[in-house]
């Protein structure tokens, strides 16, 4: 009984430090606004924001929000082993979104990344996030996205990219992203759509580019789009 008890023992050790090897610390000092189902408050965190951190069970469902910080990363684990059901976090100075900086969230839904100084979108960014129906990227200043940055995601339906400074779209950017039924690029610098663009996407309802610089639109751009009811393209 007492080495089932010392095996137990390291296993719990184990699984603790691997735990705390995984947060990469993102915030110093940072203000976070926690409600929902506990009454609101908010709290300084330093390094990852999780239920430890913020001191809150993992059966309380909450939004967490995270606004006009000086936060230049967001670090692996930046935000992981919470039950959040929407996360906000914007307004900040934001350049980058490290792989691996939401873990283990899985009642996730709705994700705001809105108006900070992001100019790129690596690889595996949003991964494996079970729950999550909207991701929010306006009025940033991205100009490029990696293939396979948006994976795994089997609830997202909307996508919006307003605002920013993309030059092309790439179907590559997703993978294994089902759902997605709204897709919203306004407003950036997009001058051509290709042939058969979005055809591995074949739930698309709804698709803007108004305020683009559409120069050259493929006969055949939209091919392999069943479901699509809105195309927004401000270009004649």
């Amino acid at each position: 009984m007492a080495d089932v008890f010392v095996i137990l023992r390291i296993i719990f050790i184990c699984g603790a430090l691997a735990s705390a090897q995984k947060c990469t610390p993102t915030f110093q000092n940072a203000l976070v606004t926690v409600s929902g189902s506990v009454p609101i408050f908010t709290r300084r965190v330093s390094g990852c924001i999780n239920s430890k951190s913020l001191g809150v069970r993992n059966n309380n469902r909450i939004t967490i929000e995270v606004r006009n910080q000086a936060i230049d990363a967001l670090n692996r684990a930046a935000v992981s082993d919470i039950q959040v059901e929407e996360l906000h976090i914007i307004h900040n100075h934001i350049q980058m979104i490290k792989e691996g900086a939401f873990l283990n969230l899985p009642i996730l839904r709705m994700l705001y990344l809105d108006n900070n100084h992001l100019t790129s979108l690596e690889r595996y960014s949003f991964e494996g996030l079970p729950s999550l129906r909207g991701i929010y990227l306006r009025h940033n200043s991205i100009n490029a996205i990696f293939a396979n940055t948006f994976v795994n995601l089997p609830s997202l339906s909307m996508l919006f990219l307003d605002n920013n400074n993309l030059k092309t779209f790439n179907q590559n950017w997703f993978s294994s992203t089902p759902e997605l039924k709204w897709l919203l690029l306004d407003d950036n610098q997009i001058t051509f759509i290709g042939m058969a663009a979005f055809q591995d996407l074949p739930s698309l309802e709804s698709l803007g580019f108004e305020g683009n610089k559409l120069s050259h639109i493929h006969p055949d751009a939209f091919h392999g789009l069943p479901q699509l009811s809105e195309l927004i393209l401000g270009w004649e």
